[in-house]
């Protein structure tokens, strides 16, 4: 019963969602909570992909949500036609994940979603990835994928390791305190016109290696 009342909540969002014709795909976690096994994890997606009148974006965080899904499973979900791609965060590059890249499907796009250990997803075939991170920094982490993908594996593997010790400082707190603290409106100036601040500012290079400041305590 919690799980038909669960997609009905999800149905009548992305219907919303598809309405606006301002959404090109939509990101849905699986069941939280709930943990309805992987053959309820399908039915649910399947129904959301049959009647919600948008692709999907898998986000598979079973650290968040209780219920992992195999390899099979998720290929599974990315032959759905409306099913594009999954944001692979398990917390873990290991033998399922290599697994996964080497059965997806070219229209299933494996996305990194742990910000921490993008750079080695990256490299193992993920097409690139949905990173709190990357709402900071979004240049940086474009040039790190367009590296991966380009086999500038030297550059790639430098970037990636500065933008792993960005990740950690964005999560030096529990995630995304320290990312909204970044992006918070605040009265537009001159020098601001948007109304938005940032922290930290654009990477500072020291010796041919970025330099992230710390975040400013409250007073």
């Amino acid at each position: 019963m919690c799980l038909l009342l669960l997609v009905r909540q999800f149905l009548t969002t992305l219907r919303e969602l598809a309405r606006s014709g301002d959404v090109a795909a939509a990101l849905v976690p699986t069941p939280p909570y709930t943990r309805p096994g992987e053959a309820g994890t399908l039915a649910h997606f399947k129904a959301l992909a049959e009647h919600g009148g948008l692709p999907l974006v898998v986000y598979d965080i079973p650290y968040r949500t209780g219920q992992p899904l195999s390899t099979s499973t998720l290929n599974a979900l990315g032959h759905l036609p409306e099913v594009v791609g999954v944001k692979y965060a398990t917390g873990a590059i290991d033998a399922a994940a290599m697994e996964l890249l080497g059965s997806s499907t070219p229209a299933f796009a494996v996305l990194g979603g742990d910000d921490a250990v993008i750079s080695p997803l990256l490299a193992a075939g993920a097409r690139g990835g949905i990173l709190a991170s990357a709402n900071v920094h979004t240049a940086d982490y474009a040039e790190l994928i367009s590296l991966w993908q380009s086999d500038a594996t030297g550059p790639a593997r430098r970037l990636g390791a500065e933008l792993a010790r960005l990740s950690a400082a964005l999560f030096a707190e529990p995630n995304p305190t320290v990312i909204k603290g970044c992006c918070t409106p605040r009265a537009a100036s001159p020098a601001r016109p948007s109304g938005y601040r940032c922290w930290p500012p654009p990477p500072i290079r020291s010796g041919g290696r970025r330099s992230w400041p710390r975040p400013a305590r409250a007073a």
